[in-house]
């Protein structure tokens, strides 16, 4: 019992610092990266479709992994050509 406490506090731990790492410019998400979860995980970012990162952004108030703020992120930094993109949605 004792080890699987340890192994549940060690992973616990190995959330929490994933989770405060900041964005920087060097390991925030470009047009040239890969999208890196979901339908369209290994799709260059400028090629997921407007309507699939809307859908993230909606969710992404519900569910708060590191990778969902790096696109987030990413999202955030292209909003004015994905509100132009994708005009059925409430950015």
């Amino acid at each position: 019992m004792k080890n699987l406490a340890r192994l549940t506090r060690a992973s616990e731990q190995q959330r929490l610092s994933e989770r405060s790492r900041a964005i920087t410019p060097e390991n925030c998400l470009q047009d040239s990266s890969c999208m890196p979860f979901g339908k369209y995980k290994g799709t260059l970012m400028q090629d997921v479709p407007a309507s699939y990162l809307f859908w993230l952004w909606a969710e992404a108030g519900k569910e708060r992994e590191v990778k969902t703020c790096f696109v987030a992120e990413y999202i955030h930094r292209n909003l004015a050509a994905l509100k132009m993109e994708y005009t059925d949605g409430e950015w």
